[in-house]
């Protein structure tokens, strides 16, 4: 049985990483929560501020939303 160290764990990680990001490389990167640090879902919902449904990212953990394409 061969054992792992952490280092070799972690360069897996990066590597998995980096070709996932190649797959689809037109997709934006999730957005980190502000307020969790976790990584945000994109999902279309209603803005009441705005009166319509708008492109936004929500934290599954905190449930904030960020407006995506918001320059």
């Amino acid at each position: 049985m061969s054992e792992f160290s952490l280092q070799d764990v972690v360069d897996a990680k990066d590597k998995a990483t980096e070709q996932t990001k190649r797959l689809v490389p037109w997709l934006d990167d999730p957005h980190v929560c502000d307020e969790c640090g976790a990584y945000c879902d994109a999902t279309v919902d209603y803005v009441a501020q705005q009166a319509d449904y708008m492109d936004v990212w929500e934290c599954p953990e905190c449930e904030e939303r960020y407006y995506r394409n918001r320059d």
